[in-house]
């Protein structure tokens, strides 16, 4: 079985109470999430939980987007976690985690309410698939693109700008 991890993360000019709704419902990922950029037709179902733990995704669209499902595990004041399937065009599963910090003022306030938001993606894919994906890299490139993008849309999303094509706001991490 083939690992893959990936941290990426972004300062949003918001309090983690302002961001927090658009990680906790499905139905506001459309506005920021990868998916629906790669797919506009992408078909959504939403079971379980209006929104918060319980909530379940499930998609299905083209080949690049495939299909799968998530569901929200768990919620913190700081964490939210949510566990996907991809069914198509393979199977695998991950685990994200978003990370909501308050960044510290100089005196040790947060003046500006500026919230660094990370998500951590740990996935697994088994088989020869996940071996040729993991050795040539093609999958982790094309999620810490897709990963990239979405924090930067969030951020504009929550802060209500335009993008601006600033990619070198968003910090990799290993």
């Amino acid at each position: 079985m083939s690992q893959i991890n990936i941290s990426r993360a972004v300062g949003i000019n918001a309090g983690p109470d302002v961001i927090r709704p658009f990680l906790t419902d499905f139905r506001a990922w459309p506005e920021w999430a990868p998916l629906g950029h790669l797919d506009p037709a992408l078909r959504r179902e939403y079971h379980g939980a209006e929104a918060g733990v319980g909530a379940v995704y499930e998609w299905s669209g083209s080949r690049e987007t495939g299909s799968g499902v998530m569901t929200i595990t768990a919620i913190t004041e700081d964490h939210v976690q949510i566990h996907l399937e991809f069914h198509e065009p393979f199977k695998g599963s991950s685990d994200h985690t978003f990370s909501l910090d308050p960044v510290p003022g100089r005196d040790g306030s947060n003046p500006k309410d500026v919230t660094e938001v990370t998500w951590t993606m740990v996935g697994f894919q088994s088989g020869l698939r996940g071996l040729v994906a993991k050795l040539f890299g093609k999958l982790e490139v094309r999620m810490a693109e897709a990963i990239t993008q979405a924090l930067l849309d969030l951020k504009y999303r929550v802060e209500g700008e335009e993008p601006v094509g600033e990619p070198d706001r968003v910090r990799a991490e290993s």
